[in-house]
């Protein structure tokens, strides 16, 4: 039994509706869907059940992640559990994640060679209306799964991650996404027997400015950086790079010296293309404020010169108004401060 957690890459991607219509729907195939297991809700129709489970989500108004949580647990092929074992299953991997007292929607699927099991959570607590964030969450789903098959007398699965670290399951992740190598495993590949060898500061500031690579301190630890300006953590692509291991074969830290920092890079960087912790562009900013006026920017007033900048249209003083569509502000009329005589 193999249980895997989808992300959502931004929080308005995710709909509890789009996604128990999916795990309810036929989609043509009269074998499609088996048992279905409501747990935490009033009513017992899917349908019914996922409204309530939006009325649920829209009582939250603090949390801004993703208040949907979709599990997916697979059983190997020709395995097929009884309706007992499935609720079972589904219970004890909800309870070990926190969502014991959440609102779900189990749906069976039989429509492929591996019977498998769809849970829509509701992250949103019903009662508390507070959100719960599964910490870490692949952890407890493989050391569940791995009780589960031993109890229930399940066919076992290889539950061992094949990444350690946070950084390095980032870097699988892209490289799956982008078909591209990221920083990451490039400097493991390519720099890390070199890095490895040398003896002191200035070889191993030497070989990094070969490679195209810099140090900089971050916070407790150290980054190698890019010339793109990507960075990764010393400590994540091997733990002798950390900065208290570096300190403790070299010595305290040193600064690249201006004099290697102008040599050639011998191992140039610059044909690949970095994607590894990937820093916002300057113009997302610019995109970001201008979605809040549709996107347009307003004209400088007449009689100012083209170097005036004009505050946003969203900053300007309420006598100020702009119609839809028009790219000048029209000043709106002051109220007279004196009254009409009588």
């Amino acid at each position: 039994m193999i249980a895997k957690a989808f992300r959502m890459c931004r929080s308005g991607t995710s709909s509890m509706r789009r996604l128990v219509e999916y795990i309810t729907s036929e989609q043509g195939k009269a074998h499609r869907i088996g048992e279905i297991i409501i747990s935490n809700c009033q009513y017992e129709s899917p349908e019914l059940a996922m409204w309530e489970m939006l009325i649920t989500q829209a009582r939250n108004h603090r949390a801004t992640s993703d208040k949907t949580y979709h599990l997916l647990l697979s059983f190997r092929p020709g395995e097929n559990p009884t309706p007992d074992t499935l609720r079972k299953v589904e219970s004890a991997i909800c309870r070990k994640l926190g969502f014991e007292e959440h609102q779900r929607i189990a749906v069976v699927h039989r429509d492929t060679d591996s019977v498998h099991l769809h849970i829509a959570i509701n992250k949103i607590h019903p009662r508390k209306l507070t959100i719960h964030n599964p910490y870490r969450d692949w952890k407890d789903l493989g050391k569940e799964c791995e009780r589960l098959e031993k109890m229930l007398y399940l066919a076992a699965d290889n539950h061992s991650p094949s990444v350690k670290t946070e950084t390095e399951r980032k870097a699988r992740d892209i490289e799956a996404l982008t078909g591209e190598q990221s920083l990451l495993t490039w400097i493991r590949q390519e720099c890390l027997p070199a890095l490895k060898m040398v003896d002191s500061w200035e070889a191993f500031h030497r070989e990094l400015a070969n490679a195209g690579l810099t140090i900089k301190l971050q916070n407790n630890g150290v980054n190698f950086v890019a010339a793109s300006g990507e960075r990764v953590k010393g400590s994540g692509v091997d733990r002798a790079f950390s900065k208290s291991a570096l300190e403790k074969r070299f010595g305290a830290f040193q600064e690249m010296p201006a004099v290697i920092k102008d040599v050639t890079p011998q191992n140039r960087t610059s044909g690949i293309r970095w994607r590894l912790h990937r820093r916002r562009k300057p113009h997302s900013r610019k995109r970001r404020s201008g979605a809040k006026t549709g996107g347009r920017s307003a004209s400088p007033p007449s009689g100012t010169s083209s170097n005036h900048k004009s505050p946003p249209l969203w900053r300007r003083s309420k006598t100020t108004a702009c119609r839809r569509g028009a790219r000048t502000p029209v000043a709106l009329p002051r109220r007279s401060s004196t009254r009409p005589s009588t």
